[in-house]
């Protein structure tokens, strides 16, 4: 019976402490506010103060739509009404875009296409 428990107990004992603590990433957090007139990036801090973001970097923009982070996390787009930015975590902008201008589509379908209601 003994060998049994001990190896039953042995992967209790590989997922135990090891006694390191492992801290938590430093996460930026990007947020678009003011109604699309603000840009700000936090940070979290360390304690758990009253304060738990410190803002890194403030700006203010125009026609700002949404903020999306990219794949390397370290940087954002910010989607505005005239185009797209790809801005760093100081806000500091790096590539701009000019919008993608499309046709007008045809507000009404066809006759042939159009559902009929029962």
């Amino acid at each position: 019976m003994k060998p049994r428990f001990a190896l039953l107990a042995l992967p209790l004992l590989l997922a135990a402490c090891t006694g390191t603590e492992e801290s938590t990433p430093n996460l930026p957090l990007v947020l678009l506010t003011d109604g699309g007139t603000t840009l700000r990036t936090l940070t979290p801090t360390e304690d758990t103060s009253s304060t738990p973001f410190t803002d890194v970097a403030r700006q203010t923009v125009t026609g700002g739509v949404s903020v999306e982070t990219l794949s390397s996390g370290r940087r954002f787009a910010l989607t505005r009404t005239d185009g797209l930015d790809s801005r760093d975590l100081q806000l500091a902008t790096l590539s701009r875009s000019a919008p993608c201008r499309l046709p007008r589509v045809c507000a009404r379908p066809p006759p042939a296409l159009r559902v009929i209601a029962c």
